[in-house]
């Protein structure tokens, strides 16, 4: 059986925050991150941080990695299947 071992926490920024709460959605649900080590191997897991978005007319669900962990865009939006950066999650937040 696999064990782990939470390595790290991660929390959402305060500037991904802000950037949120500027865009005004109707309801944020925000689930922290962790990073795991499963223990007798070297093998480390990323769960990144979930935001989960609600507007009048659209459901938003946007994944937040370390900038190492994929491509070196921090953002991941699992309904594209495409990495952002922040300047680009920004516009499609405003839009």
């Amino acid at each position: 059986m696999l064990t782990f071992k939470v390595i790290d926490t991660l929390k959402p920024s305060d500037d991904v925050l802000r950037m949120i709460t500027n865009t005004k959605p109707s309801n944020i649900k925000i689930s922290n991150g962790q990073t795991l080590l499963i223990e007798r191997t070297n093998i480390k897991s990323v769960e990144p941080i979930i935001y989960e978005l609600t507007y009048r007319n659209k459901s938003i669900v946007l994944w937040e990695y370390p900038i190492n962990e994929i491509q070196g865009n921090h953002f991941y939006l699992p309904t594209t299947k495409e990495t952002y950066s922040l300047n680009e999650v920004r516009k499609i937040l405003s839009q």
